[in-house]
């Protein structure tokens, strides 16, 4: 079995009769391919395939909206919705898959209310008719203020019917303005939840990266340094430390304004949030969903947990746990199989759907089965390096890095003049009626053949050999330390 196909075996089955909701900080949409186990194959679909995710929550796209691709907008089988910063490049973003058999009634980007709507242009989404509108809007939030709150893509919001499902990448903990943003963030968030759940008699799925350890558990750095404190003693099981550091527990919850805000969602009857996945494992120590990769902190499991699933209590949860063995980011997966009701007969999908962007139209059609093709292959060829300089060399550049500008100098290349014919042969427009040689036409075309694999030849990058152990494609290397050898290329097992 290879190393993508035994991760992927790790991915409990979902439960029956329930949708599987998945959140994850993919630190960058481009990159989180590249990595196994989803590197053998590429394509979202095997990724969501393999996940038997229903809805899918990505946060920190790293994208604007022009880097948006087909292969990441148009899943077979889904319809996609983004959120991008509007001024920052290559920061935050969050992007909400839904299966498309389940109706998403409304979506809005952002939690204040201010932005403009892609289903009324013109409007802000406060200014929607009623019924075109979600609601729950925070009240003392002017126009200019929300729409700063809401400029970096760190929301979006899709009325399912059942429920409203809100996909967050919340702002991590800093000082001076950004402080004062995270603040304002959260009350803004506190007030639409509040909103929605108390006045509106609705339910909320409320998913992603918090960026918040709600519980001292939850935090290897926190219980390490409060250990060198004396404020907390070790214990061997989570339940054992639960009763052990009872009041430092307590202390942790209301140590920060974003700590105690969200532990104010589970423990407020008027809320009544479930943490899904400390409700099914509420002693389990080391269950991080985040870790310092710069220190190698996650083979070590000294980590955090910051990613979320909270759900109204009226849910049915059948399943929720984390999945770190699962790369591809500093964040691991998070998933719950809720049961859901579903709309069943639903207008078309909202505006905000990535359907509807005019530079995909023309080949959504098509689009879908290729895809749907490539999404199929269950079985990798071969694992991606993970080596940040992955980009193939060309064949000049290869040459370069073996031997230097002196040995490029002296190879024989081919002259442009040995892929033309030495002589002209014009046909005999008497020998054929319609003025063409059948036999000079098709030693035209042969030759022209010749030309193109002679061309392609030259332009051709090496097969890279086979490893002996392993028998796949090895990696080319170039040692880069000083000596008799840099600048010398040789491959390496791409293991």
């Amino acid at each position: 079995m290879s190393k993508s196909l035994e991760l992927l075996s790790t991915i409990p089955d979902k439960s029956m009769g329930t949708r599987r909701i998945v959140s994850f900080n993919v630190c960058g949409i481009k990159n989180v391919l590249n990595y196994i186990p989803w590197c053998d194959n590429k394509s979202f679909a095997h990724m969501f395939h393999a996940l038997q995710a229903d809805i899918v929550c990505f946060q920190e796209t790293k994208i604007q909206a022009n880097d948006l691709t087909v292969d990441m907008a148009l899943i077979p089988g889904y319809n996609s919705y983004f959120t991008f910063p509007s001024h920052k490049k290559g920061y935050s973003g969050v992007a909400i898959y839904v299966k498309d058999d389940i109706s998403v009634l409304k979506a809005e980007k952002g939690i204040t209310g201010w932005l403009e709507s892609d289903d009324m242009k013109g409007r802000c989404y406060r200014e929607l008719p009623e019924d075109k509108m979600i609601g729950g809007y925070p009240s003392g939030v002017d126009k200019k203020s929300g729409a700063d709150i809401d400029s970096e893509g760190r929301a979006i919001m899709l009325d399912l019917g059942s429920c409203i499902l809100i996909g967050l990448y919340c702002p991590a903990n800093s000082t001076g303005d950004r402080e004062n943003y995270k603040k304002a963030f959260l009350e803004c968030l506190d007030a639409r939840v509040r909103s929605l759940i108390y006045d509106h008699g609705r339910k909320v799925i409320l998913l992603g990266d918090l960026n918040i350890a709600r519980e001292l558990i939850d935090s290897a750095d926190a219980r390490q340094e409060w250990f060198k404190l004396g404020k907390v003693k070790r214990a061997e099981t989570g339940e054992e430390f639960r009763v052990l550091n009872k009041d430092a527990m307590g202390e942790w919850k209301s140590s920060t304004f974003s700590r105690k805000l969200l532990n104010e969602w589970i423990e407020d009857s008027t809320v009544a949030l479930i943490d899904t996945t400390r409700s099914m494992h509420p002693h389990r120590l080391g269950m991080y969903t985040c870790w310092n990769l710069k220190i190698g902190a996650r083979a070590g499991n000294f980590g955090s947990r910051i990613d979320y699933i909270l759900t109204s209590a009226d849910f049915c949860v059948r399943k929720a746990d984390i999945l770190p063995e699962l790369l591809g980011s500093d964040h691991c997966p998070v998933f719950a199989d809720i049961v859901l009701e579903t709309v069943e007969s639903a207008p078309a999908a909202p505006r905000m759907c990535t359907m509807y962007t005019p530079r995909f139209k023309k080949g959504t059609i098509l689009h879908h089965f290729t895809v749907s093709k490539t999404g199929r292959a269950t079985t990798p060829e071969r694992p991606a390096s993970t080596n940040s300089d992955h980009i193939r060399k060309t064949g000049s550049q290869v040459a370069k890095s073996r031997g230097g500008k002196k040995h490029a100098a002296g190879r024989q290349q081919a002259s442009i003049f040995n892929f033309l014919p030495t002589t002209l042969s014009l046909p005999n427009i008497d020998d054929v009626p319609g003025g063409e040689s059948k036999l000079e036409s098709s030693a035209s075309n042969e030759s022209a053949e010749d030309r193109k694999r002679q061309w392609s030849a030259i332009f051709t990058p090496p097969t890279p050999p086979l490893c002996t152990q392993h028998g796949e494609p090895c990696k080319l290397m170039v040692t880069k330390k000083d000596g008799p050898n840099r600048g010398r290329a040789f491959w390496m097992c791409s293991r």
